[in-house]
C-alpha cells in the first residue's frame, strides 16, 4: 500500500472544475497465495491487480454550479477526472475515479466546503521523475 498526499488539484466533471484543496490517493495490491511444497513452512505471494482510491476536499463559492439543481453534475454514482499536484509541484496524479460519495457542508459563516470519496477505474498515473 501507498498513500499520496497534496495540496492542490481539480476534479472535474460535466459542467466544469471544482478546485480541491487537500487531496489523499491511496493504492493497493491484489495478492495470490503460490506457496510451493519447497517453500517449507513461509508463504510465498504474487501480486495480482493492483487499484487506488482517492478522498479530496475543497471550498465551494456562490458560483460554483456543480452542485446545483436536482441532478448536481458532481454526485455520487459518476465518474470524475482527477488531477492532483504533490504541495506546490509540478509533480502531478492524474485519472478517473468513480465517485462513491459526496457531502458538502457549510457552517453558520456561511463558509461551504465539499469531500468527495472514489475508486479508481482505470490506472493511475504517476508523477514524471
Amino acid at each position: 500500500m501507498a498513500v499520496y498526499e497534496g495540496f492542490s488539484g481539480t476534479v472535474a466533471v460535466a459542467g466544469g472544475l471544482i478546485a480541491c484543496k487537500r487531496f489523499r490517493v491511496r493504492e493497493e495490491a491484489d495478492k495470490e497465495e503460490i506457496t510451493g511444497l519447497a517453500d517449507g513452512k513461509w508463504k510465498s505471494y504474487a501480486g495480482t491487480l493492483l487499484g487506488w482510491t482517492l478522498e479530496a476536499e475543497g471550498p465551494l463559492d456562490s458560483g460554483d454550479t456543480q452542485f446545483r439543481g436536482t441532478t448536481p453534475n458532481l454526485r455520487a454514482g459518476v465518474t470524475a477526472s482527477f488531477v492532483g499536484a504533490l504541495s506546490n509541484s509540478t509533480k502531478q496524479f492524474s485519472g478517473i475515479v468513480f465517485l462513491d460519495s459526496v457531502e458538502v457542508e457549510g457552517n453558520r459563516e456561511g463558509v461551504f466546503g465539499y469531500t468527495i470519496s472514489g475508486t479508481g477505474n482505470g490506472a493511475l498515473t504517476y508523477p514524471a521523475a
